[in-house]
């Protein structure tokens, strides 16, 4: 890196501290139970701006609805959001969506159990329980309603076999 690039760089990174601690400031404040923290997330480099932004709000929708299910993963819902492009050296952008997500109403689904595959592993015996549950969740009641993270009162009851195998059971309402 030059050192006429060193400066651009700390400034920008500065800023972007800043903004981070600002919206995390404001949406405490603001959000109460239904908002989680803020989120940032990058999208992927394009010659126009409107596809970068697209790319970057995308993206963060992605990473939310992994992080807390798809409830909270709709850009339009999350508070105190922002898009920040930079043009970049080889006139492509690239641009950062920042958001703290939030659910507006939140809706749940009276309880769903779903026994996994057997397994000699125990944590395999509860992910093979969990992906059950959540495809049934899915066909039982939409998929907005598929994600464990999303799902209330979520438990298992695992059990281990006389050929020490365990098979679990998930146990969780579906909520959106």
């Amino acid at each position: 890196m030059t050192a006429s690039l060193r400066p651009a760089r700390l400034i920008a990174t500065t800023l972007f501290t800043a903004l981070i601690i600002s919206l995390s400031l404001t949406a405490g404040a603001k959000a109460g139970k239904i908002c989680k923290q803020p989120t940032g997330e990058y999208g992927m480099y394009y010659y126009k701006k409107a596809k970068a932004k697209s790319s970057a709000i995308g993206r963060w929708e992605k990473k939310v609805a992994i992080k807390h299910g798809i409830g909270l993963s709709f850009w339009n819902n999350a508070k105190v959001r922002s898009n920040i492009c930079k043009k970049q050296a080889n006139n492509t952008y690239r641009c950062f969506a920042i958001g703290t997500p939030c659910q507006i109403k939140t809706s749940c689904k009276p309880v769903l159990k779903k026994h996994g595959m057997y397994y000699f592993n125990k944590q395999k015996a509860k992910d093979s329980a969990k992906g059950r549950w959540e495809k049934q969740a899915a066909i039982n009641h939409g998929v907005k309603y598929s994600f464990w993270n999303s799902a209330k009162k979520k438990h298992y009851k695992c059990k281990k076999q006389d050929n020490n195998t365990w098979r679990c059971l998930a146990i969780a309402r579906p909520c959106n």
